[in-house]
């Protein structure tokens, strides 16, 4: 090769092609112009620089890539709602198309999954790590993929199901209650209703029922209540974090202990940002399906600035 024709990778130190956009060695960007160093990127990419890969063929880092030296953000830090929802759109706006098409292919097999019985439920939890796992290589600044939403996840299975496990059976366990509350409510109402009709033409309201257990009514209500706005939001920063965790190679026990520790420590911060983010993946479901398509990227987006943060910058 012409050594005038040359350069070199400032990443790995191997030769390139003048004017290559990319290392052929370990896929680092070059500069437009094919002169030797990186193209400008703000100081949270040039951070999150994947490292040297020695291959033989041309391969751009993937997520599995930082594995090895990874280390959990400290639990200490609280989390910063309004900066990651704009990083997270910042991003999303960057490669629209790219997002619309994985929350697509998200949204269609988490469907088709969903509908065989426990099995299906379990398989979600696989894609859902994908899915945060194509998020957190947006944010690092690589090249993405709509088969890191299938590769990581899968490639995780163990964690993924353990994982799936144990959200399955704290849902049972916080529904549990709800469930013997209306069970009651439901016994209470079909006894009031055969009553007033055994007693029909005597002057009793068939309708009594309504107000017959106002204490009962009541419990029921204010479960519900607690679940959506409590458990339910807190419910999802546990995933997000754990899911993040577990896309970097982290097991499933060190991913949890982890993100419980964090939200013992900053409990509102996460509870609201749980709490906004179901409002806004939610509020895309209810506009229009497609909306799902745009609030779906952007929360996962929003997720991954939020579990990443350091609490510098």
């Amino acid at each position: 090769m012409d050594a005038t024709m040359t350069k070199h990778c400032p990443s790995c130190g191997k030769e390139i092609q003048e004017g290559s956009s990319f290392c052929e060695h370990c896929g680092t960007r070059i500069g437009a112009t094919g002169q030797q160093g990186m193209q400008p990127l703000d100081a949270r990419q040039q951070a999150t620089q994947p490292p040297p890969i020695d291959q033989g063929t041309t391969r751009f880092p993937q997520i599995e890539d930082y594995y090895d030296g990874f280390k959990l953000p400290s639990v200490d830090i609280a989390p910063r709602l309004g900066r990651s929802l704009s990083l997270g759109f910042d991003l999303l706006s960057g490669d629209f198309f790219g997002g619309v098409l994985v929350a697509f292919l998200y949204t269609i097999t988490t469907y088709v999954v969903s509908m065989v019985p426990i099995v299906g439920n379990l398989l979600m939890f696989p894609l859902m790590i994908g899915f945060i796992a194509w998020a957190e290589e947006r944010r690092r600044g690589l090249v993405t993929n709509i088969g890191t939403l299938f590769r990581v996840g899968f490639n995780r299975i163990g964690d993924a199901l353990i994982m799936g496990l144990v959200f399955m059976l704290m849902g049972l366990v916080l529904a549990f209650p709800l469930v013997v509350a209306y069970i009651m409510f439901y016994i209470w109402i079909v006894t009031t209703v055969i009553g007033a009709a055994v007693t029909a033409g005597t002057g009793n309201d068939p309708t009594a029922w309504l107000m017959a257990s106002p204490a009962l009514f009541g419990f029921m209500m204010f479960w519900i209540v607690a679940f959506l706005l409590v458990a339910g939001p807190i419910m999802s920063s546990m995933s997000a974090q754990i899911s993040w965790a577990i896309a970097h190679g982290v097991e499933f026990s060190r991913a949890f202990t982890w993100a419980w520790e964090r939200i013992k420590r900053n409990f509102y911060g996460w509870w609201l940002s749980g709490l906004a983010l179901t409002f806004i993946g939610g509020f895309g479901v209810v506009l229009c399906w497609v909306g799902s398509l745009v609030t779906l990227p952007w929360t996962q987006l929003a997720w991954v600035e939020l579990c990443a943060d350091e609490g510098d910058g």
